[in-house]
């Protein structure tokens, strides 16, 4: 069963076509980010080289953001492989980037008009300077879900090195994110008054179709 979004304009979104696609990639989106935050709990404990009940106990609250805080801080005190910062190091970048669009996503929705998706804070902003608005698209989530299924590929395999647990070969996600080869990118954030951008889709890359 569909079910119909809220306009926003006080017309009738004019694309459910659309709109059924944003819902499906949005749910692939938070399935596979959620997921990506369980590996980055578990690279953590093993970063702080605690047990898993410890690591339970101290970390069990930690999200993305604080959690890539935490790895980075025990990174400057202990040493590790430069293999393992090299492949986390842009994770995190990305991480956070698409972090910004999921905080939005699932804080604030998602505004249907009929002729673009919006995440804004324009409700809950106290000051016009401080409405912060991006255009989404079902495109643009699925560049973010397949980032961070890269990204997950290439935590999985530094999870295993710190279990020594590693294997042959390192695999093409992980050298990917090593080498940034990513579909998405921060779009910039439009206060009221500008225009928001577009999407977050880099321009001139188009490795496989993703739906609009």
């Amino acid at each position: 069963m569909t079910i119909p979004p809220v306009p926003q304009d006080g017309k009738p979104p004019s694309d459910p076509k659309r709109n059924d696609e944003y819902f499906k990639q949005l749910g692939i989106f938070v399935s596979v980010f959620a997921q990506m935050e369980s590996y980055l709990f578990v690279n953590l404990i093993l970063m702080a080289g605690v047990s898993l009940e410890v690591g339970r106990a101290t970390f069990s609250g930690t999200r993305a953001k604080e959690a890539i805080s935490y790895i980075r801080r025990i990174y400057a005190v202990k040493q590790f492989s430069i293999e393992i910062r090299n492949i986390m190091e842009p994770c995190f970048e990305q991480i956070t980037s698409i972090n910004e669009i999921r905080n939005y996503l699932m804080h604030y929705g998602t505004n249907f008009t009929q002729s673009q998706l919006r995440t804004t804070n324009a409700v809950r902003a106290y000051l016009p300077d401080k409405e912060i608005a991006y255009e989404i698209s079902p495109g643009l989530l699925h560049d973010m879900s397949s980032d961070i299924m890269q990204v997950l590929a290439a935590i999985g395999y530094c999870n295993d090195v710190l279990l020594q647990k590693t294997p042959d070969v390192v695999p093409v996600e992980a050298m990917k994110a090593q080498q940034r080869s990513w579909l998405y990118r921060l779009p910039a954030q439009a206060s009221k008054g500008r225009k928001p951008h577009e999407n977050g889709r880099r321009p001139k890359r188009q490795p496989q179709s993703s739906p609009e």
